[in-house]
């Protein structure tokens, strides 16, 4: 039936209720439940309700258009609400302020005015929290009178009696922007958006934040079109085929609302750091022969982080090496003694012709 209940009786063992085409009450008696239907068309898909300080029932219908149930007369009383009674031409979004029925939508942040029973901007509440003017979703009150916006890409909680930020909690991934805030009378705040959902809870001690430092993930030698994958050394000394490299860099321990960029230094330790921006990718081109020492660490904002060395060796390339050395000085004494002997045989038969 996709039927909405009130949260709590109006009167002993009666509960007022909505449903796709119908609304009326359910009843238990004598451990039974049974429905005391009334038809009425006009009600579409239900998609969410909440009910307020009043008893009244306010549901979700889409697109412009909520729904609310008073539940004071005998028969409960269904009332329907759309864009000409000050609703928004986009999806009307319930949430409860103080137990009083609120509304969120491409209007903005509005609150029912009885007198004229209709929707209206909450001017009151947006000049107390602006948070609320561009804010997306179900903002709410929690039991501890904190309140929770989902605006400017991140969760503002506010201390709606002073107004300040009551948010010492940076755990909140800042990737989450919820349409729904639904909080327990313990604090604990279940956070849900589409596909998403996070427990919060404000009694778990936060966990100290890791060092920020940044990791070598990977290493690609494009000349040998070898890979070596979080190396924390290099095994050998690389040949001079190798002396071309790209270095991919992370940074695991930061946090996902802060920009980071990366910065490396290649030499000894007096040799200029070099920023690479937040890409994680150097190359280097043609090193010439001997020890170096890789170092990189990540940004943010005036904040460095640890370093990361990797120490390394590139070899002389062959025709500079050691026994190559040897073999030119071998070529060139063979030269010179094949060159003595020519000389020696060229003269000695020009002085037996003579």
């Amino acid at each position: 039936m996709g039927a909405y209940v009130q949260t709590f009786p109006t009167t002993a063992s009666r509960w007022a209720y909505i449903a796709l085409h119908e609304f009326g009450w359910l009843v238990e008696e004598s451990g039974h439940y049974q429905f005391e239907r009334h038809p009425m068309p006009a009600i579409g898909q239900l998609y969410g309700a909440v009910t307020d300080l009043h008893g009244d029932l306010w549901v979700e219908m889409g697109i412009g258009e909520i729904a609310r149930v008073q539940t004071a007369q005998a028969t409960p009383r269904v009332s329907l609400y759309t864009i000409a009674d000050g609703l928004s031409d986009s999806w009307a979004e319930l949430s409860l302020f103080n137990g009083e029925i609120r509304v969120n939508g491409s209007a903005g942040f509005r609150h029912f005015d009885a007198e004229r029973n209709r929707f209206e901007v909450d001017t009151l509440s947006i000049a107390r929290h602006p948070e609320l003017k561009s804010s997306l979703g179900r903002p709410t009150i929690d039991h501890l009178g904190r309140l929770w916006v989902s605006s400017d890409q991140r969760i503002h909680i506010i201390d709606t009696t002073t107004g300040l930020s009551a948010n010492p909690h940076d755990s909140i991934p800042a990737s989450i922007f919820p349409n729904y805030l639904n909080p327990q009378e313990d604090g604990i705040m279940w956070i849900a958006q589409r596909l998403r959902l996070a427990r919060f809870d404000p009694n778990v001690p936060e966990v100290a934040p890791p060092p920020l430092r940044a990791i070598i993930a990977r290493i690609d030698f494009p000349l040998s079109n070898r890979v070596i994958y979080s190396p924390r050394s290099l095994p050998a000394p690389l040949s001079a085929h190798d002396s071309a490299m790209t270095v991919h860099l992370q940074a695991p321990n930061a946090p996902f609302n802060h920009p980071i960029s990366f910065e490396v230094q290649l030499g000894s330790s007096d040799s200029e750091w070099v920023s690479v921006g937040g890409t994680g990718q150097v190359s280097f081109n043609h090193l010439n022969s001997g020890n170096y020492s890789l170092r990189v660490r990540t940004v943010m904002g005036d904040q460095r982080g640890e370093d990361t060395v990797l120490p390394f060796s590139v070899l002389d390339p062959w025709h500079l090496s050691p026994w190559a050395f040897v073999f030119y000085g071998f070529v060139l004494i063979t030269g010179i003694v094949v060159a003595i002997r020519i000389s020696n045989y060229v003269e000695h038969r020009e002085n037996r012709r003579l």
